[in-house]
């Protein structure tokens, strides 16, 4: 059980450092969607970077509201947190 902790502290860990850093170099590095010259906010931010970080890929659909990304991203953290524990299931046996 402490390698699933590990594991999900490890996933967490890299999804925080990395959304610092895309919202450190976002001036110009990143963008909305059809609106080339508004910044992403911070969810914005950790919303791409929990995508990124649960290998689910980006959409062609995304979304518009502030709940609508933290909900999607919620679900990303739990699928995360699934697959380590599936890992660590499988490595029982």
């Amino acid at each position: 059980m402490i390698r699933v902790i590990k594991l999900a502290v490890f996933n967490y860990l890299a999804i925080v450092f990395f959304t610092v850093i895309y919202y450190n170099m976002q001036h110009g590095s990143f963008s909305k969607i059809g609106k080339p010259n508004v910044s992403p906010s911070l969810t914005d931010i950790f919303s791409y970077t929990t995508s990124i970080q649960a290998g689910v890929g980006l959409p062609d659909i995304s979304c518009e509201s502030q709940s609508a990304k933290l909900a999607v991203t919620i679900q990303q953290l739990v699928m995360i947190m699934s697959n380590i524990f599936i890992i660590y299931v499988f490595t029982q046996l």
